[in-house]
């Protein structure tokens, strides 16, 4: 599932994230939280609305398409109850 990257999806993204001040601190996502603890932003894939994780969109914004079979985590593993 490739995320369709536009930059209204990234303005959207940026809005909503908060950076710690640590350059190695987490990235607080501070919209959307699902019931298992992971943020989500409506995106398209493929052109079709989606929800999407957050954590899996900020990978596609920084470093393009997630490789099929890769799992993508959070390195501080952050989630709200």
């Amino acid at each position: 599932m490739q995320v369709d990257i536009t930059p209204s999806l990234i303005a959207r993204f940026w809005a909503h994230v908060e950076k710690s001040p640590d350059p190695d601190g987490c990235w607080l996502w501070c919209r959307y939280i699902r019931h298992n603890g992971y943020g989500e932003i409506g995106g398209r894939v493929g052109g079709k609305k989606r929800m999407l994780r957050a954590h899996r969109v900020s990978w596609a914004i920084h470093r393009g398409p997630i490789p099929d079979g890769l799992d993508v985590c959070h390195s501080c593993d952050v989630r709200y109850p």
